[in-house]
């Protein structure tokens, strides 16, 4: 019998129950210490005018320590958004991604961020003229530590005619590699 074993049996039920209880206790508090971030590291690296409008807990990279994505708009309404990435060191969080200028104008656009594994995707909706609804999902993959533009696509609806139109989607075979810091507004407009 291998000494630890041995040495757990000399122990009174008593002992070996608050033994327990401080060993899930220490558990419980680093995990909650791990989901903590800083305000003022968010706010350091948003922009003049800036606030949050959305937080995304999710574990981007795997290694079961959730990371943060935070939406960030000004009071101006056809401001490109801010995004934030904070990558979750055991419980330390860094700046790991940002973009200054996302193709998303304004927090009336932005509706959610969805999370899969080492995906996120950003759904927003813009309206053109009175006569059109874009729904569009674009959508960013890590790979080698770094976010890069995976998908985009959208679905429109012609309000007039009271239809929708066939689905657009562009992927990298399209594209090629683009960063997520370097995905505007002029960029994807480009690509129609």
């Amino acid at each position: 019998m291998p000494f630890f074993l041995d040495a757990l049996s000399i122990i009174n039920i008593n002992d070996k129950t608050r033994i327990s209880e401080e060993i899930k206790t220490i558990y419980t508090s680093t995990r909650s210490i791990s989901n903590q971030l800083n305000s003022t590291d968010v706010q350091d690296n948003l922009k003049k005018g800036f606030h949050v409008i959305d937080e995304i807990n999710a574990d981007l990279d795997g290694d079961s320590y959730p990371d943060k994505i935070y939406i960030a708009s000004s009071q101006e309404e056809m401001m490109e958004l801010q995004i934030l990435i904070f990558k979750n060191n055991k419980g330390s969080f860094s700046l790991w991604a940002k973009n200054d200028s996302s193709p998303i104008l304004g927090e009336k656009e932005y509706k959610k961020t969805v999370t899969k594994g080492n995906y996120f995707t950003l759904e927003y909706t813009r309206d053109l003229e009175d006569k059109y609804n874009i729904y569009n999902y674009l959508t960013f993959k890590l790979r080698d530590n770094n976010f890069i533009l995976h998908k985009f696509s959208q679905e429109t609806y012609d309000a007039k005619a009271n239809k929708k139109l066939p689905i657009k989607a562009w992927n990298e075979n399209n594209f090629g590699i683009i960063n997520f810091n370097t995905t505007t507004y002029e960029f994807l407009d480009h690509l129609k």
